[in-house]
């Protein structure tokens, strides 16, 4: 598990969720990073400022292994945590570390108040999302960790067969022995058009070993049904490939995200189609 930070309050939130997580995926290697490009880069409108950054890069290596100290209070003996800190551009660090250590998980916290766009990361967020090699979990800053007993899938019926990393999904679930609520949501009607009606065989084929729940339903906006529709049902975490209807971009930049200020202690799990 790969855990970023920018040593923000935000930040130590979703590194005491990822904690959390350890013990229900039975993770044994937990790994911080952060990167002083964040330092080095000019202010902007999503820096949450004030909430913990370091001055300089230099202060960096000091504040991680602090991190890592108050870290271990939370989590099993057992587990083997690592520092790194450097100067490389995020997506890049991301992507080699999750190539060299074998990361099958990369967290990532967001700010609250009420404004999901404000993302820790800034202006990576969108890249990561788009660009991370492994799935990457985003907790928003009023999410606690408690065992995570019921998923939301968010799919489209687009191409199904070819874009869903089923073994993926598959594998997570499993590892969380969680129960998979797997929900598409219907913007324009197409429920019976012929070839969504081929979309949803095909996403029958690929799922019903695994039991899961299906429900389909309407809403004008994806983003809002997707997040009622997990309230509504006491999900704990909402699962989404990021290519759905701009799902990621219309959470992070839309004036939905005040309609969605109540969702911000929903957990989102991002998977790239190919993994």
């Amino acid at each position: 598990m790969l855990v970023l930070t920018d040593f923000s309050v935000p930040a130590w939130n979703a590194a005491l969720y990822a904690a959390g997580l350890t013990r229900q995926l039975k993770a044994t290697d937990f790994m911080l990073y952060h990167s002083d490009e964040w330092i080095l880069m000019p202010p902007m409108a999503t820096t949450p400022a004030g909430t913990g950054f370091v001055e300089s890069p230099e202060q960096s290596p000091e504040r991680i292994s602090e991190l890592k100290n108050e870290l271990e209070k939370y989590m099993d003996p057992e587990i083997r945590i690592e520092v790194r800190t450097d100067e490389r551009t995020l997506v890049t660090a991301v992507n080699t570390l999750v190539g060299q250590q074998h990361i099958g998980l990369v967290v990532a916290g967001v700010t609250g108040k009420s404004k999901l766009e404000r993302v820790l990361i800034g202006s990576n967020a969108l890249d990561l999302a788009r660009n991370c090699v492994a799935p990457l979990l985003i907790v928003p800053f009023g999410a606690f960790f408690k065992s995570i007993k019921k998923i939301v899938f968010a799919c489209d019926l687009k191409q199904v067969s070819q874009t869903t990393p089923f073994y993926a999904i598959k594998a997570f679930v499993k590892a969380l022995d969680a129960n998979l609520l797997i929900l598409n949501v219907d913007r324009d009607g197409a429920h019976f058009d012929p070839d969504t009606i081929n979309e949803m065989t095909d996403l029958h084929q690929l799922w019903d070993a695994q039991h899961p729940e299906y429900h389909y339903t309407d809403h004008k906006d994806t983003a809002i049904g997707i997040m009622e529709f997990a309230k509504k049902n006491k999900a704990d975490l909402v699962i989404t490939v990021p290519k759905i209807y701009g799902f990621f971009e219309s959470l992070f930049h839309r004036g939905v995200t005040e309609q969605l200020a109540f969702h911000t202690d929903l957990p989102l799990l991002l998977f790239r189609e190919n993994i």
